[in-house]
């Protein structure tokens, strides 16, 4: 395989990490940045930001179904909206 073909495969593997994370976690990450923050257009920009941050560091869902990535998105979603209700 070239470089190239191997740098394409991780991406799409990483591609198909953060859609299943999205479709997954986007309800349940709505819901902790809305009770922190009781605003609908604020909590929309703090799953964003959180999910940014997520896809920095995709390699670190190995597991989108497991309990670990479930904490792991609780924790990094409750930070970005309480960033954003300071």
């Amino acid at each position: 395989m070239l470089l190239s073909e191997i740098l394409s495969v991780e991406n799409e593997k990483r591609n198909l990490i953060a859609q299943e994370l999205y479709i997954r976690y986007k309800n349940k990450m709505y819901t902790i940045a809305y009770a922190h923050l009781h605003n609908r257009y604020d909590a929309e920009d703090a799953v964003s930001e959180a999910f940014i941050h997520i896809i920095k560091h995709i390699e670190k869902f190995k597991d989108p179904a497991s309990n670990a990535t479930l904490g792991l998105i609780y924790v990094i979603t409750h930070r970005c909206a309480i960033k954003i209700f300071n």
